[in-house]
């Protein structure tokens, strides 16, 4: 559902373009439940609707929470930075080795999730709305 996939993109963020990148920041689960999310929002998880869920209103601003965070780590990377190994977390990257490598997956990962918002909304009759990705 678009909540299981707006609620996998806020933990996939963190994980891909913030903690593997900069270094886990604990001002971020001040503002965000993400040790509550990843039980129900990572990749072994079904999409389904629980009583976990928080409100659609809430997981849309923690995206854009999340967003900006990332947009600034972004920011402070330098061209040299993106050869660097990934800073170390409990879970190694499943994927990655560098932090461009993990940047990259982050990209094609949210370009899949972002497909199936848009299946799901046709599904539902419902336009894409393309600024709900900004």
């Amino acid at each position: 559902n678009i909540a299981w996939q707006v609620g996998h993109l806020i933990v996939s963020r963190y994980y891909h373009a913030i903690a593997v990148i900069a270094k886990p920041d604990k001002e971020i689960f001040e503002r965000i439940p993400l040790k509550d999310y990843f039980p129900i929002y990572s990749m072994a998880t079904k999409s389904t609707i629980n009583d976990l869920n928080p409100p659609p209103e809430q997981l849309l601003a923690e995206l854009h929470i999340i967003n900006t965070y990332a947009t600034t780590v972004l920011d402070g990377l330098t061209d040299a930075d993106l050869d660097l190994p990934l800073e170390p977390t409990r879970f190694p990257h499943p994927i990655a080795k560098t932090k461009y490598e993990a940047l990259s997956w982050n990209f094609q990962h949210e370009m899949w999730h972002l497909g199936q918002i848009s299946t799901l909304r046709r599904i539902l009759g419902k336009p894409t709305n393309w600024q709900s990705f900004k």
